[in-house]
């Protein structure tokens, strides 16, 4: 595997898990009880939000070493572009959620 592939494999991971975390953050503020609550549960929601954002980054790397050569080299040249592109939605859904 290539050095481009692993890279683009990693930040379309990282991309993937952030993004899951957020829409599970934004879905769960609608009805998720106070931070006091948190401790009086175990099986609350929060406790599986990076979990599961890890799993679903993971799955997005996996598939993102299939990609061919030049579409990595392709991604790699836009990723300040596409890092931009989801980390302000995010940090603007996070902040709007809290």
């Amino acid at each position: 595997m290539s050095p481009a592939a692993r890279a683009t494999a990693a930040l379309l991971g990282a991309l993937v898990a952030v993004l899951s975390y957020t829409v599970q953050r934004v879905v769960d503020a609608v009805g998720e009880p106070p931070a006091a609550a948190i401790l009086q549960s175990a099986t609350i929601a929060y406790f599986w939000r990076v979990p599961l954002a890890v799993l679903h980054g993971a799955a997005a790397a996996l598939l993102a070493r299939a990609l061919p050569p030049a579409a990595a080299a392709t991604l790699l040249d836009r990723a300040p572009v596409l890092v931009a592109a989801v980390l302000l939605p995010c940090v603007a859904a996070l902040a709007w959620a809290r």
